[in-house]
């Protein structure tokens, strides 16, 4: 069995059913990825399994940023829409941001879920701070027991490369790093496309075009390194006066 964690870049509720899209080429598999998560979402998700893998399954796991926590939210505002993925931990300010809300009742939900309890969020994560960033160091040590362990593959991709720690230093039969950032692999297809900016309407499916979805699953099949492919999306499309965060 295959199963796969991650955020957008995995989401198999995007809005086209196109087949070329990687996470719908690889067969039969347990697709647990949703579109702004972080990888204490995801995280949450492998635990309630990760001790009964076997030798037979695959497990896909892309880390995606670490200030992304899924906070609780109180049984009042359950079943209203709130989405914690809209709420961001921002540490280099210490404080704690949300996403543009959008003109519907769930945001609003959302943006009085958020006032109401901002303070609690921000005292929570200055707590944890060392936690929340060093989470991807840990989650692929994690990811890497796990495939010594239970004896499975682990396939992990890295939303940025910047916060790794392992690396691709590990890599073997069981397990495999892609050590090249999805962030940038998706900037890189556009053509003269300004560095560390990011669509307003994204046309693609998971952020790649037909190309690089080829290519996912080729070291997904593989387990080997292969570059993704570059400078070939014309960018007037998709072109925006201010930057905005990858999973809007």
């Amino acid at each position: 069995m295959i199963d796969i964690y991650g955020d957008s870049f995995a989401d198999p509720n995007w809005d086209s059913e196109d087949s070329f899209v990687w996470h719908k080429r690889l067969g039969e598999v347990n697709n647990f990825a949703k579109s702004g998560v972080g990888p204490h979402y995801s995280f949450k998700e492998l635990y309630k399994r990760y001790k009964n893998y076997t030798k037979d399954d695959h497990v896909i796991f892309i880390i995606s940023d670490q200030d992304r926590i899924n906070f609780h939210v109180p049984d009042e505002y359950k079943n209203q829409g709130i989405r914690p993925e809209d709420i961001f931990w921002d540490a280099g300010k210490a404080r704690i941001t949300q996403m543009p809300a959008k003109h519907c009742a769930a945001a609003i939900r959302t943006s009085e879920w958020y006032a109401l309890y901002k303070s609690h969020m921000e005292y929570t994560c200055k707590t944890f701070k060392a936690e929340i960033d060093n989470m991807t160091a840990k989650c692929e040590s994690l990811l890497y027991m796990i495939s010594r362990i239970q004896q499975c593959k682990v396939t992990v991709f890295l939303f940025n490369t910047n916060a790794s720690y392992m690396g691709d230093r590990l890599n073997d039969d069981l397990f495999y790093l892609h050590n090249y950032s999805l962030l940038s692999a998706s900037n890189e297809e556009f053509i003269n496309f300004k560095e560390n900016r990011f669509p307003r309407r994204e046309l693609r499916q998971n952020h790649f075009s037909k190309e690089n979805h080829d290519i996912m699953e080729e070291i997904i099949q593989t387990r080997t390194f292969k570059p993704f492919k570059k400078n070939f999306v014309d960018p007037a499309p998709f072109e925006q006066d201010e930057e905005i965060f990858i999973y809007e």
